[in-house]
């Protein structure tokens, strides 16, 4: 989301259509893609905060994945 939102800053005129439209068929197959298909977003505020929504799911799923881990790492060491 970064990345696409400093090359969008450098082209002069960018409908935000245009660079919804664009930045929505150029996500990677996943929740966020497939949430939006069902349900579009109509502002790029609101498509950076749904984004931003799906961000703090994976970085949840992803610490609760890494506790579980060392959970099991300790319960091995025991």
């Amino acid at each position: 989301m970064h990345r696409f939102s400093q090359g969008a800053l450098h082209i002069r005129g960018l409908m935000s259509e245009v660079a919804m439209a664009y930045l929505t068929t150029a996500l990677r197959s996943g929740p966020l893609s497939n949430g939006l298909a069902m349900q579009p977003t109509t502002s790029m505020d609101e498509l950076r905060r749904r984004a931003t929504q799906f961000i703090h799911i994976e970085e949840l799923r992803e610490f609760k994945a890494q506790d579980r881990a060392e959970q099991n790492q300790g319960r091995r060491n025991d």
